[in-house]
């Protein structure tokens, strides 16, 4: 009993470590060149179809294939597969990249190319300035978030510098000076 655990145990451990390993070999071969991203999808599926793998590997590699799927022109099925990501965990970067799948794949409807090179097509992701409103509000928040960040700390640095100048003030107060 105790064994079947432990080899359970084991096999979960073998199992993420196995999983991390393609998801992240298919993160470099989406960076790398145009005939890796092929692979980079296969790594993810792998992960996919593992009955042992855990939310947070399904998760990733399900992101990965949808990135992987995207250099590669699919557009639809980058969009199902980052709409499924998006769902789950619904980040600025994952919407970014689901709304350039949506863009892509209009423009393919509107009589453009699904495929072909575009600008970074090789080399990776494109990114591309995005009309999506919601997008545009996570940025505007974003922002003010910096500001006020940025405020907060100089706000900060003046008060560290005023708290030094008192220091250096008051100890020239200290001092007593007598004529010898």
């Amino acid at each position: 009993m105790l064994l079947a655990a432990y080899s359970q145990d084991a096999k979960a451990k073998e199992a993420g470590t196995r999983h991390a390993l393609l998801t992240n070999r298919a993160l470099a071969y989406i960076k790398g060149p145009v005939d890796r991203k092929a692979a980079a999808a296969a790594d993810c599926e792998s992960v996919l179809g593992d009955a042992l793998a855990a939310q947070l590997s399904k998760d990733k590699a399900l992101y990965r294939r949808g990135l992987a799927r995207l250099s590669m022109g699919e557009w639809a099925a980058a969009e199902a597969d980052l709409a499924r990501v998006w769902a789950k965990n619904p980040t600025a970067t994952v919407q970014r990249e689901l709304a350039q799948a949506r863009k892509q794949l209009q423009r393919g409807q509107q009589g453009g190319k699904g495929k072909g090179k575009g600008k970074g097509q090789g080399k990776g992701i494109q990114i591309e300035e995005l009309e999506d409103p919601t997008l545009q509000a996570e940025q505007q928040r974003l922002e003010a978030e910096r500001e006020v960040a940025k405020a907060k700390r100089a706000a900060d640095q003046r008060a560290q510098r005023q708290q030094q100048q008192q220091r250096h003030s008051s100890n020239k107060n200290s001092w007593i000076w007598r004529k010898p």
